[in-house]
């Protein structure tokens, strides 16, 4: 028997898969569960056509990221750190205060990849994921405060 599973099953496959199983597995726990659906021809041309607009939605989405990607790339973010007696920074610049920058110039869906906060003064680069696999670096330079 043909079924649509109407969500991610174990050993079965993920959501939105035809697959072929037992009838009897299917009429008595599959379908009373609500795990699965019978296929018909409409049905499963109805999830195909799903999957190939969420195929090109996704791609729409890639491309949009890969875009603000090459705007973050060009971006440099300008920050102070008051700088102790013995002229090293006091403090650190961390994956938050890059964010919330990049978040106040409209890059909503950027996220700081940071391993260590910044304690350095000068020019630095760091990892932005925006999603779907896109990823891109912005420029921070790090000054001394007056």
């Amino acid at each position: 028997m043909q079924v649509i599973l109407l969500q991610d099953v174990p050993n079965l496959g993920t959501k939105d898969d035809v697959k072929d199983v037992k009838s009897g597995h299917a009429r008595n726990f599959l379908i009373p569960k609500g795990l699965v659906k019978k296929a018909t021809e409409k049905t499963v041309q109805d999830i195909e056509i799903k999957k190939a607009h969420g195929a090109a939605e996704q791609e729409a989405r890639i491309t949009a990221h890969t875009a603000r990607a090459k705007e973050i790339e060009k971006l440099t973010l300008t920050f102070t750190l008051k700088a102790g007696e013995e002229g090293a920074p006091f403090g650190s610049l961390g994956k938050n205060e890059i964010e919330k920058t990049l978040h106040e110039k409209g890059y909503r869906d950027a996220h700081i990849k940071l391993e260590k906060s910044i304690k350095t003064f000068g020019k630095h680069t760091v990892d932005v994921d925006l999603g779907e696999g896109v990823k891109g670096k912005v420029r921070v330079e790090v000054g001394r405060e007056e």
